[in-house]
C-alpha cells in the first residue's frame, strides 16, 4: 500500500463528468462501459475511481501501464485467474462491511477470499514480471502472512466440509 496524495491525481468536477459522458444510464455508451471488463463489484469500484480520478504523474502512469503490459502479455494467465479465481471470489466490500456481523458464513466467505488471493498470487508469479511481483505479489504475500493465523481458527473452529452444502457449523 501507498500513500496517496492529492498531487498525484487529478479530480473531475462533477459537472465535467457529465458533459463528457464518462458515466451514465444503461442504454448510453460511455468511456467507463467501454473500459470496464472487469469481474470483481472492486474491480469495477477501481474503474470508476480511476476515471474520476486520473493519474497525472507520469511514473505512476507508467508503472500502471506497465502493469497492464504483463496482463496483456500473458492472456492465458489472465484469462485462467478472471475464469477460475475471480468468478468465485466473494465481494470483498460487501463482506467487509457486513463482516461486524460475524455470523459464521461470512466468516467462511471471507476465508474463501484468502484461499482464493493465494491462489491468484501464485498464478501472478508465472507471470514474470517486475511491476507485478512488486504491486500485487507483495501486497497479496504481507495479506497471506496476516491471515495465517485467521485461517488456522477457521479451519479448527468450522466445518469446511459441511460450507460446501450452505450448512455453516462450530465442529464439536
Amino acid at each position: 500500500m501507498e500513500e496517496v496524495t492529492i498531487d498525484n491525481e487529478m479530480i473531475i468536477e462533477e459537472e465535467a463528468i457529465e458533459g463528457l459522458h464518462l458515466f451514465g444510464d444503461k442504454k448510453e455508451m460511455t468511456l467507463f462501459k467501454h473500459l470496464n471488463r472487469t469481474h470483481t463489484k472492486i474491480g469495477e469500484k477501481m474503474i470508476k475511481e480511476w476515471i474520476r480520478q486520473p493519474l497525472i504523474d507520469k511514473d505512476k502512469i507508467n508503472k500502471r501501464l506497465e502493469l497492464v503490459e504483463g496482463f496483456y502479455e500473458n492472456s492465458e494467465i489472465r484469462l485462467k485467474i478472471k475464469n477460475e479465481e475471480l468468478a468465485i471470489m466473494p465481494d470483498l466490500e460487501k463482506l467487509i462491511k457486513g463482516i461486524n456481523k460475524s455470523d459464521l458464513e461470512s466468516i467462511v466467505k471471507l476465508y474463501e477470499a484468502v484461499r482464493i488471493s493465494k491462489s491468484i498470487k501464485e498464478e501472478l508469479k508465472e507471470m514474470n514480471n517486475k511491476e507485478i511481483e512488486k504491486e500485487i505479489i507483495e501486497a497479496l504475500e504481507r495479506i497471506s502472512e496476516e491471515m495465517e493465523k485467521f485461517e488456522e481458527m477457521v479451519v479448527t473452529l468450522i466445518d469446511i466440509e459441511e460450507t460446501k452444502n450452505h450448512v455453516f457449523k462450530i465442529r464439536l
